[in-house]
């Protein structure tokens, strides 16, 4: 069984992955997923835990 952990900048390309392929309408071209890849590294570098918007908006920290 795979343990919890959190997103680190490591996992940023996968991270952008699926969010263009399961959550948008449509998927990400690859110079939009290269941009989103980019920022969510740096963000996951300079913290080890990503932020995320609840569906009611509010900003959420899964760390």
């Amino acid at each position: 069984m795979e343990r919890v952990r959190l997103a680190t900048a490591n996992d940023a390309t996968e991270i952008a992955h699926l969010s263009s392929d399961l959550i948008l309408s449509e998927p990400l071209d690859d110079h939009w997923l290269a941009l989103c890849t980019t920022v969510l590294a740096e963000r996951l570098a300079a913290r080890p835990a990503a932020r995320t918007r609840s569906s009611r908006g509010r900003a959420r920290s899964s760390g």
